[in-house]
């Protein structure tokens, strides 16, 4: 998926050089932007979104057609069109894979129809952010130059990961695999909010059946790791970012149940659906801010602005203090909306995937 031409060059120089005897394709917003060309390697495909829209005959609403879920859909039937036996590897624009990526992914697809991947370097999760922002301050002296660079970068969403972990972890889009069989049988929610991976991931396993997907006896060798170079955003990003993301595990609640009946619960330490017979709001967004800890951050805001943090610091601590439960407050009426997006996405897929689609190297 190429965003950003600036951040697409390095990556696409990997992808290109890694995976030198595979097709590359990329989805690109504009025509219009200068987007890098690859001396020496094989010239990727290009498509814009308008031409692929068109191709396979996408006619919702415009801005479900630039959301993430969208176009990685759009890129499976892109994949289907080009090959239905070959397995399609999802990198983002700002992801860079390397030798081991490439040969955890092909043993993986020969093992799994879902390949979740890892990320160095940064990660995405806003969460993991914000406990990382917090240990920080507790770890660090103020008043020296390194902390206030890692201090503005924390604040900026590029929290960097702890050294390799072990086990796979959930659904990241910017590094995972889908078998050629798999391609076809679940669409990605087109979202305004990041949960499109999570989401696909989770519905996979308990609703699609006869499918192989990784587990916790999964060999490390078998999940593809790639460096993700993410840019840190402005000052504001980790506030911004942990209350879109915590909406959006609102509505992927949501999805789940007008997908299914059931609710998202850990039991036993594993995750599981439960039966349910209403989606009670007030609730739902309750015991969500209780599972992505509100309350502990907003105390521990309050605790490190009593020991007089430099300003830009004090500020982001301040907008951590505030939070109430009205700042992640979804109306049904906007619950209803992504559904039914999803809804004409799954029904658009289904009949794009038979659509008999020429893909060439041009615009």
């Amino acid at each position: 998926m190429g965003w950003r031409p600036e951040s697409l060059k390095k990556t696409l120089s990997s992808v290109t050089g890694t995976f030198n005897k595979s097709e590359i394709i990329i989805c690109v917003p504009d025509k219009g932007l200068t987007y890098p060309s690859i001396s020496n390697s094989k010239q990727p495909i290009v498509l814009t979104l308008q031409l692929a829209n068109k191709e396979f005959g996408y006619g919702g609403a415009s801005e479900r057609a630039t959301s993430f879920g969208h176009v990685r859909n759009l890129l499976l039937l892109i994949s289907n069109s080009l090959d239905r036996s070959q397995s399609i590897i999802f990198f983002d624009d700002d992801v860079i894979p390397n030798e081991q990526t490439k040969v955890a992914f092909q043993n993986a697809l020969q093992k799994y129809d879902l390949v979740q991947g890892k990320y160095s370097g940064c990660g995405g999760n806003y969460v993991y952010s914000m406990v990382s922002f917090f240990s920080l301050l507790e770890q660090t002296r103020w008043n020296q130059t390194e902390f206030t660079q890692r201090a503005r970068e924390f604040l900026g969403g590029a929290a960097p990961l702890p050294e390799r972990t072990a086990g796979i972890s959930g659904l990241a889009g910017g590094v995972m695999g889908i078998s050629s069989r798999f391609k076809t049988k679940m669409c990605f929610a087109p979202t305004r909010y990041r949960i499109e991976d999570h989401f696909f991931e989770f519905s996979s396993r308990f609703l699609l059946r006869g499918f192989r997907f990784m587990d916790d006896k999964t060999s490390l060798s078998d999940i593809p790791i790639a460096f993700h170079d993410k840019t840190a955003g402005s000052e504001n990003s980790l506030v911004e970012g942990y209350t879109h993301e915590v909406k959006g595990a609102i509505i992927e609640k949501y999805l789940y149940f007008r997908l299914s009946g059931c609710l998202p619960a850990i039991v036993n330490g594993s995750h599981a659906l439960i039966q349910t017979d209403d989606f009670d709001i007030e609730e739902i967004t309750g015991k969500t801010l209780h599972e992505v800890a509100l309350e502990k951050f907003k105390f521990a805001a309050e605790h490190w602005l009593s020991k007089n943090p430099p300003m830009f610091i004090a500020q982001q601590l301040q907008r951590i203090a505030r939070l109430t439960e009205k700042d992640f407050h979804l109306s049904r009426r906007e619950l209803d909306s992504e559904w039914l997006a999803f809804e004409k996405e799954r029904t658009w897929f289904k009949t794009a995937e038979t659509s008999e689609v020429k893909i060439s190297h041009s615009f």
